[in-house]
């Protein structure tokens, strides 16, 4: 597994970097820290470019060095890299580069040159990503380390890879998987008999059928890490309704498919799952397949 941190001054890039310290990691597993500078944000404010200049190359070569050492504690195979350019597509182009399986950054950034502020910069990353990206939050882990963690399936390919990914990764020791399955409780009608209440009940009726067949299928392929696995179908608004749960679950971490099935129980990138992304309390995975 290699996974790209990117990091920057801020207690938010804090909090991915002593995330990622704290999860048990497949055999392996490889990491490299990115530090961006982002000059065409911040130069024209300053009158002495050269010095600016000078001084952030300076602060980011500062951090990635002991963002490396601390994660070489670990024995973990680590390498390092301070760029200069605009840092979402900086971040996308290494990870692209460097053919990395997740991309950890911080929910919220430094306020200066290498930032990555949400609802900008992280925002751009989930959405063009070439593998998974998780938004690290604190939210503090149950008691001896354990996690809770919530997997958002619709019985998509793309849901599919997201259990697959989270199946095959180790975690902390008597953590818990619970698989959600939300019934959208939108349904379009494109022509008058389309709504009429017997048509109506029966594509409600399908509906329910797929989504508990799809948290059944979910919750037996994760059955087999040897966590705590549960199952919960629920009727709402996606992307909400998969925030309120991890909320009231108090959830660590929430697992969803970049992309989702077209139909009723849908998670469709641009709606469900970045809005997942940047408004959930915890940290939120976005989930692809791994680059060949």
């Amino acid at each position: 597994m290699r996974v790209l941190l990117a990091l920057d001054a801020s207690h938010g890039s804090e909090v991915a970097l002593s995330e990622f310290l704290s999860r048990p990691l497949p055999a392996g597993a490889s990491a490299s820290v990115l530090s961006v500078i982002d000059l065409f944000e911040f130069i024209p404010r300053t009158d002495d470019a050269a010095q600016f200049i000078k001084n952030e190359d300076a602060l980011g070569e500062k951090l990635v060095a002991s963002a490396r050492k601390r994660i070489e504690t670990r024995s973990i195979t680590t390498c390092g890299k301070v760029v200069r350019g605009y840092p979402a597509t900086s971040i996308v182009d290494s990870a692209e580069e460097w053919r990395a399986d997740l991309i950890m950054v911080g929910s919220h950034g430094h306020k200066g040159v290498a930032r990555m502020i949400l609802g900008s910069t992280a925002r751009s990353v989930v959405r063009t990503a070439p593998c998974s990206v998780e938004i690290v939050r604190a939210t503090g882990r149950q008691p001896e380390g354990k996690m809770r963690i919530i997997l958002a399936t619709d019985g998509s390919d793309y849901s599919l890879v997201a259990a697959r990914s989270l199946a095959g990764r180790p975690w902390p020791n008597g953590s818990e998987i619970r698989v959600i399955c939300v019934m959208d409780t939108d349904i379009a009608a494109i022509d008058p008999w389309y709504s009429a209440g017997q048509v109506l009940e029966r594509i409600r009726e399908d509906n329910a059928r797929h989504a508990e067949n799809t948290a059944a299928e979910t919750a037996r392929l994760l059955s087999e890490t040897g966590l705590s696995v549960s199952k919960l179908v629920v009727s709402g608004v996606p992307k909400w309704r998969i925030v309120d749960e991890a909320r009231e679950w108090e959830a660590n971490l929430i697992v969803v498919g970049s992309h989702g099935r077209r139909g009723i129980t849908r998670l469709l990138m641009g709606s469900v799952s970045e809005a997942v992304a940047m408004h959930a309390h915890c940290s939120v995975e976005v989930a692809r397949a791994a680059q060949t």
